[in-house]
């Protein structure tokens, strides 16, 4: 779906992968009522609760790397945007390198 928006533009890199503190195969629980945005390697809690109406449908093995391990040159960017569905401190475990130039996070 992410490959098709943004629909082979220059200035946008996408990756398949999940991304925390280490390089491995992780499980995804994965969900389609929502096309797929709250999925999360971390088992469902409080979604549940929250957003019935959304359930995880199946698992999916997922090759997950460290932000820092990513063919970036970050060193041109000083910003932020993550949305990882809880798992942001797990990333950023994974990203000492990259936060290096990062003046600004959203999550």
């Amino acid at each position: 779906i992410l490959q098709n928006k943004i629909n082979n533009d220059p200035n946008v890199i996408a990756f398949q992968c999940a991304l925390g503190n280490e390089n491995k195969t992780v499980i995804m629980n994965v969900e389609i009522v929502n096309n797929g945005q709250s999925s999360s390697i971390l088992k469902p809690k409080k979604h549940l609760e929250q957003y019935p109406h959304i359930t995880f449908d199946f698992t999916e093995e997922v090759s997950m790397f460290k932000l820092d391990d990513l063919d970036i040159d970050f060193s041109q960017y000083n910003f932020i945007n993550i949305d990882v569905q809880g798992y942001e401190l797990e990333v950023f475990k994974g990203a000492s390198k990259t936060l290096e130039n990062i003046n600004y996070i959203i999550y």
